[in-house]
């Protein structure tokens, strides 16, 4: 009964540990791109979406 009682709270820290990963992910990726529009940086462009992040 005790991993039961303990299976929701990992659940949520999984929960945060991805929503977490994914907010990061999503602000660098925003961050890049203004950077690449701002300075109008083809080479930054190309390699942010080489990475996945633009």
């Amino acid at each position: 009964m005790k991993t039961d009682r303990n299976a929701p709270r990992k659940l949520v820290h999984a929960f945060a540990a991805i929503t977490g990963t994914l907010v990061v992910a999503g602000y660098l990726g925003w961050f890049w791109y203004t950077v690449a529009t701002a300075t109008g940086s083809t080479v930054i462009r190309v390699a942010s979406l080489a990475f996945g992040i633009g």
